[in-house]
């Protein structure tokens, strides 16, 4: 069963259910994650293509029902979010947001927004964070998520509501 999460942000931000229109922005706002790649230049660019259509086919096999969203701050879309809800969890697939808009809070409060919808449902929000993202691990930390298991490239974490 597929639960739909209807998100509130604190302002000025607003999400939306991602659309069509948006797949250049998504595909861009990829790249610009890839901080590892960007010396190589243009060089990268048919690489990074290929890694960004993988990553895509990738979520919507292992998650069918997850349902992507569109962070936007006064009307500039500024991040991403893919979330997959259902009756025993929220799991975070993936989160970014553009240079501009990281290290601003703006994490921090889509974080805190997910923790309420799973308080409210009574589950757990896990994820799991690339062992080559410390900021991120350190932000899941502060924010009350405990370790689960450590894999080769990944850390699954989760938190638990006080209501679980």
């Amino acid at each position: 069963m597929t639960f739909k999460w209807h998100p509130v942000l604190p302002e000025p931000l607003v999400m939306r259910p991602a659309q069509d229109d948006d797949g250049a922005f998504m595909e861009a706002l990829y790249y610009s994650t890839r901080d590892d790649l960007a010396g190589l230049g243009e060089l990268m660019l048919p690489i990074l293509a290929q890694q960004y259509r993988a990553q895509q086919l990738g979520y919507r096999s292992t998650f069918p029902n997850a349902q992507y969203w569109i962070i936007e701050q006064h009307g500039e879309r500024i991040g991403r979010v893919v979330v997959n809800i259902n009756e025993v969890e929220v799991h975070l697939i993936d989160i970014a947001f553009l240079p501009h808009a990281r290290g601003q809070g703006n994490g921090t409060k889509l974080l805190r927004t997910l923790q309420h919808h799973a308080t409210q449902a009574c589950i757990p929000l896990s994820l799991n964070v690339s062992h080559t993202n410390p900021a991120a691990r350190k932000l899941y930390l502060t924010l009350g998520f405990v370790v689960i298991a450590n894999y080769p490239s990944v850390t699954q974490m989760a938190w638990y509501s006080p209501k679980t």
